[in-house]
This record gives structure tokens, sequence and C-alpha cells, in this order.
């Protein structure tokens, strides 16, 4: 019998919350950005209508902010875990999730700018 790896589905008890606050700042940040990039493919047929690109906006902007709030978070754990573990999926989760804010800030600047001009 040929035995492939640990195939136990249990969560490893001994990860500690600041080693899961930042795996969910990395996926999180993986995630607004899918929700930002789905957003820009949607075609908007009347902007003063609520749409599926808001609701898109809406949860890539949420799960931006979770993800630089859990990012700051999982920081606190560096000194006992070590900053292999923890720092650098902090650092891309927050750095991402500053992208998107940054993206999200010119669509809505870009949006008033158009409504100012109507």
């Amino acid at each position: 019998m040929i035995k492939s790896g640990n195939m136990n589905a249990t969560p490893n008890p001994n990860q500690s919350f600041f080693s899961i606050a930042a795996w969910y700042s990395l996926v999180a940040s993986l995630v607004a950005a899918a929700l930002l990039g789905i957003s820009w493919k949607i075609e908007i047929p009347d902007r003063n209508s609520y749409s599926l690109a808001d609701v898109t906006e809406g949860a890539a902007c949420l799960a931006a902010i979770t993800s630089a709030l859990a990012s700051i978070v999982s920081l606190f754990g560096v000194r006992r875990h070590g900053w292999r573990v923890i720092v650098w999926k902090s650092l891309v989760g927050f750095v991402l999730s500053y992208f998107v804010f940054g993206e999200l800030f010119n669509m809505g600047m870009r949006a008033l700018a158009q409504v100012s001009r109507q």
C-alpha cells in the first residue's frame, strides 16, 4: 500500500491566531483583486441604477478592509512565531489591499467627475 502525504482534513490545532490572520490577509487580498477584476469586466448599462458591478466593488472593498486589518493584527505574532512565518504573507496581503483601495478610490473619483459633468 502506498502512502501519499497526510490526507487528514482536520485543521492543525498548533496553528496560532496570528498565522491564520496572516493567511487570511493574503487570501482576502487576492479575493479582493479578483472581485475588482470582475467588476471591470461587467458592462454597466446605466450607472445611475444599482448594478452587479456595485455589489462586486463593495465586496472587493470589504475584502480589502478585512485583509488590511488582518495583516496588521498578524504582525503582533512576529515575536512569538518568527518573521518567516508571518511577515511575507502579511506584507503581500497589505500591499495588494493598498492597490485595491487605490483603484477603488480612482473609480469613485472618475464616477464623481462623470456625475458632475452631467
